[in-house]
């Protein structure tokens, strides 16, 4: 594993990242003319190193020992991954939520009319994927978040 900052194994994951990205832009592009090392967190090759390039991301440029943080600025390291944040269930999730939340902090409940035909369809397609059992624990636990909404029954139109 990669993450302390001291010794060994940070120096193995730096190691492990040079060499996965050169690897990488030499594969991709046949050139070292545009070198930046953006690999997301969940990188097939390698996610132990995926995982370590989240953590330092999360961490921060200025957080980091200076000479560490020099290394990487060597290697153009990407401190903000380009990636878009979420799956499209929470893409969806985020929207429905805020639509509810504006509901009750204008104090008028909820009201489902304010959800959009597409909003309706999602939240009774997690309804179906849960009764097949195919819902995952955390899904559940985040559509049970949705304040005055009972998604485990049909939605009324």
């Amino acid at each position: 594993m990669c993450w302390n900052f001291d010794g060994v194994r940070w120096r193995m994951c730096m190691k492990r990242l040079i060499l996965m990205f050169v690897w990488d832009v030499w594969l991709n592009t046949k050139s070292f003319t545009k070198i930046t090392t953006k690999y997301p967190k969940k990188y097939p090759s390698d996610p132990e190193l995926g995982a370590w390039v989240t953590m330092i991301r999360r961490i921060g440029r200025d957080n980091i020992p200076s000479n560490q943080r020099i290394k990487l600025d060597e290697i153009n390291f990407a401190w903000k991954s380009t990636r878009k944040c979420g799956s499209s269930f929470m893409t969806h999730y985020r929207v429905i939520k805020e639509k509810l939340n504006v509901d009750l902090e204008e104090g008028e409940g909820v009201r489902m009319d304010l959800l959009k035909e597409e909003d309706k369809k999602w939240i009774t397609a997690q309804r179906i994927v849960y009764e097949k059992g195919n819902l995952s624990e955390a899904r559940v636990k985040y559509m049970d978040q949705l304040v005055g909404l009972n998604w485990r029954e049909p939605l009324e139109d």
